[in-house]
């Protein structure tokens, strides 16, 4: 063993140990130790830690349901990590894409993103990390007129053996006159409506779309757009009177109450706004 340095002969210096990342510590001599200075470093995790996982999501919420915990992750800023620190049994999932967003001006609903679940039993295991990523909601039309909506960010939960759970966004609703905006691969989870324009409004709703991924949305009619499709079912068409509502979603109860996700927008009326900031 070395030579135990009674506190009053040095001084001890920390910096960066605050957030995360790497903090350096200095000792610096003092008296007899003059002159003598020593130098070390240590890693703040980011990580947010319990007695079963780490993840590095300060919004993560957890809370327990009967004999099961569960973990919800709702922030679209970044992919989180989390990582099992003991052996896990990953008995529910539930994955939800980001909903489109609506058509300006007459415009229709967008698609609701959609829901993936799985009760396959999966073990994580110990020291081991897996990747989440959720799917914002799809953003306003940026200009004025009769822009279409954007579609909605697609979700994604990636395990070890890099199998994943994938729910796709749902589509933008389009603007006065036009169908619902869709992605080039076709992977939106369900159409948005189409705006509104009387007999200038055709029903292409879901552009590039496939059934595989969730339900198309309503046409727009005279002055109301058509709901966008849900997780659940079709938006339905607009009216002379009001706007198509959009489609059902699914229930789920994974976090001990039911509750409905991946549900379509309704459809507009005709306005003389423009999209808000």
């Amino acid at each position: 063993g070395g030579t135990v340095v009674d506190s009053a002969n040095y001084d001890v210096v920390y910096e960066d140990n605050v957030n995360p990342g790497t903090a350096t510590v200095t000792v610096i001599g003092k008296g007899a130790y003059a002159g003598l200075r020593a130098y070390g470093s240590f890693v703040i995790s980011s990580m947010v830690r319990d007695e079963y996982a780490a993840y590095d999501d300060l919004s993560v919420r957890r809370i327990n349901v009967d004999d099961r915990i569960v973990y919800i992750f709702t922030n679209t800023t970044d992919v989180f990590t989390f990582r099992a620190l003991v052996n896990l049994t990953l008995a529910d999932a539930l994955v939800v894409g980001g909903g489109g967003s609506g058509g300006h001006t007459v415009g229709g609903g967008g698609g609701g993103g959609a829901v993936v679940t799985s009760t396959v039993q999966r073990v994580m295991i110990a020291g081991r990390e897996y990747f989440i990523n959720v799917g914002a909601g799809g953003l306003h039309a940026t200009t004025g007129g009769f822009a279409s909506g954007v579609q909605g960010g697609t979700s994604t939960l990636t395990f070890q053996d890099a199998s994943t759970l994938v729910a796709y966004g749902g589509g933008g609703g389009g603007g006065y006159n036009k169908g619902p905006t869709s992605s080039a691969t076709g992977e939106i989870a369900s159409g948005g409506g189409s705006g509104a324009g009387g007999t200038f409004s055709a029903g292409n709703d879901g552009v590039n779309y496939s059934s595989v991924f969730g339900h198309i949305g309503g046409t727009g009619m005279y002055s109301f757009g058509g709901g966008g499709g849900g997780a659940g079912a079709a938006g339905l068409n607009g009216t002379s009177a009001s706007g198509g509502n959009g489609g059902e979603g699914i229930v789920s109860s994974i976090t001990g109450i039911a509750e409905v996700y991946g549900s379509g927008g309704g459809g507009g009326a005709r306005n003389s706004g423009v999209p808000g900031a």
